[in-house]
């Protein structure tokens, strides 16, 4: 028959957890950012900008924060006010 493969699991880190990082200042990397369009299921258009944040230092160091930005859409203004 075919040839076997072998499998490690990688060992967990104590910190690979999707809890929300405490409240406080965090030093930051933006990672990434994409621009992109989607609809909701009430079938409105959307802009967004999805962006990567990793935590740079600290005891969160490495850390992944995902953040959206709505900025176009009939929405958009509304939202703009609710995250100044």
């Amino acid at each position: 028959m075919g040839q076997g493969f072998q499998f490690n699991q990688p060992l967990k880190s104590e910190q690979s957890t999707f809890e929300p990082l405490p409240v406080g200042e965090y030093v930051v990397v933006l990672t990434s950012a994409d621009a992109s369009e989607r609809t909701t299921r009430n079938g409105v258009d959307q802009e967004i900008i999805s962006m990567r944040y990793t935590v740079y230092e600290g005891p969160y160091a490495g850390r992944i924060i995902f953040n959206d930005l709505l900025v176009g859409g009939p929405n958009s203004e509304k939202a703009r006010e609710y995250s100044l």
